[in-house]
């Protein structure tokens, strides 16, 4: 059975509940044909939320990965497919600032399938907070992945189910 990682991250700043975070937790578990879904909250930081990203993908043998993270200014869902090497301006949770690390990364090339699946945008700016450091960490992961930006409203949950199933197919292929 495949196993696809969905991701969110817990609450941050005055933010009481983060949608990304509730979306990742409401399809944990799915088996969506022969798809298993296992979901994880990431912390609001710039370097816990990579460790932790990697660290669960290994722990479940993750065949692909979809992160989501919060766009509350955005009034629709967008998949990126860029992230930012320059650094970002603002404090993560552990108090710290983002270094950056230098390069733009543009290899996320699942964006344009599951933006399809989701009826979203493509967006080529994944912000410059720890949503834009774990879409450049996905990026550099031997494996289908995607980020997606939710805006406060959320998103339907079949459309997320859609996403999941790309990027198994995704995987499926990219393993023979």
């Amino acid at each position: 059975m495949t196993r696809v990682l969905v991701t969110g991250f817990l609450p941050f700043g005055r933010q009481g509940i983060n949608p990304s975070g509730g979306l990742a937790l409401e399809v944990h578990g799915a088996v969506l044909d022969d798809v298993h879904v296992v979901s994880a909250l990431l912390p609001v930081s710039y370097v816990r939320a990579p460790q932790a990203l990697r660290a669960v993908a290994a722990r479940v043998g993750a065949s692909a990965i979809l992160a989501m993270g919060l766009a509350a200014d955005r009034p629709r869902v967008s998949v990126e497919r860029r992230a930012h090497g320059a650094p970002g301006p603002r404090l993560d949770e552990d108090g710290l600032a983002d270094a950056g690390y230098g390069v733009d990364v543009s290899a996320l090339p699942w964006a344009e399938a599951v933006a399809a699946a989701l009826d979203a945008d493509l967006s080529d700016d994944a912000g410059r907070f720890v949503c834009n450091r774990v879409a450049s960490h996905l990026a550099t992961l031997d494996l289908p992945t995607a980020f997606v930006h939710v805006p406060a409203q959320g998103l339907e949950i079949a459309a997320l189910h859609r996403a999941i199933r790309v990027l198994a197919g995704q995987g499926a292929s990219a393993a023979r």
